[in-house]
């Protein structure tokens, strides 16, 4: 946040980690501190190829009707697989699987299938079984549901203390065909595979990302900054930008008030700021 704060007295492009900050007082106060300048949002999955891929299948109406997306993205973190306790784990210093994980989720889901009307969710906490006396260990499942204006609705589980166990899968359902963008490998971002099936069953593959050694971040990473640094050359705006992370923080605020409420549906502000 001084970082962000110190670039806008000089008037210097910023590009951030997701989530943007810890509140959505924050995230609110440095998208209005920002306002004008070029900014950016590490959401790095709409830049792979099996995303875009999944996007253009919705906008040209291959699936028909999108009625329902399920996501499941369960994993098992260094940090509990060891029960070691670092800010990953931490509430106060950012950590939990809706900043890691969900953030990611939300935003994407927004940029596939328009805007969200309201969420129900629940949350567990394994980390407390190794958590510091007066912690705050960070949610390690988030299971909910998001209705959309489009009428399509999310269902997802969220998880990243999920024993010797990696999955990350979107499936949308319309009335026509059917997609789904799995991961099978480890790498966080990388293997990745879109497919199709149609009413009669038939399955095929749309696109899959191109082998590469190393981490899987650093393409799509490498594809959102040369985009960002052409629009800072350029003088335009930039997208993810700040605007994206105060929403992602919108977004995850109305799924922790559904969680500390014991599962209840949550009303989303609107993107053009009403309720």
């Amino acid at each position: 946040e001084f970082a962000v704060r110190l670039a806008t007295s000089r008037k210097v492009a910023v590009f951030c980690e997701k989530p943007l900050t810890d509140t959505l007082e924050t995230a609110e106060q440095l998208t209005v501190l920002t306002e004008g300048m070029v900014t950016g949002i590490d959401f790095l999955f709409a830049e792979l190829e099996t995303f875009r891929g999944l996007k253009q299948l919705i906008e040209e109406n291959e699936l028909g009707f999108v009625n329902h997306v399920h996501v499941i993205w369960l994993v098992e973190s260094w940090a509990q697989s060891r029960r070691q306790w670092i800010w990953k784990t931490d509430t106060k210093r950012g950590g939990g699987t809706l900043n890691l994980l969900g953030a990611h989720v939300l935003y994407l889901a927004e940029w596939l299938m328009g805007p969200a009307r309201r969420v129900l969710a629940r949350h567990d906490i394994a980390a407390k079984g190794f958590a510091p006396p007066g912690s705050e260990p960070g949610e390690t499942l988030v299971n909910l549901f998001i209705e959309y204006d489009s009428g399509a609705i999310l269902s997802a589980a969220i998880g990243n203390a999920n024993p010797s166990f990696s999955e990350h899968q979107w499936i949308v359902v319309g009335d026509r065909a059917c997609a789904i963008a799995r991961n099978e490998g480890k790498d966080y971002a990388h293997g990745f595979t879109l497919n199709l099936a149609n009413s009669s069953g038939r399955k095929t593959l749309v696109t899959q990302e191109p082998p590469l050694s190393g981490d899987g971040r650093i393409l799509p990473f490498a594809r959102l900054a040369t985009r960002f640094a052409a629009c800072v050359r350029e003088a335009r705006s930039f997208n993810p930008g700040f605007k994206a992370g105060l929403r992602a923080q919108q977004l995850m605020d109305a799924v922790r008030r559904s969680c500390t409420a014991g599962g209840v549906w949550i009303d989303i502000p609107r993107l053009d700021g009403s309720n």
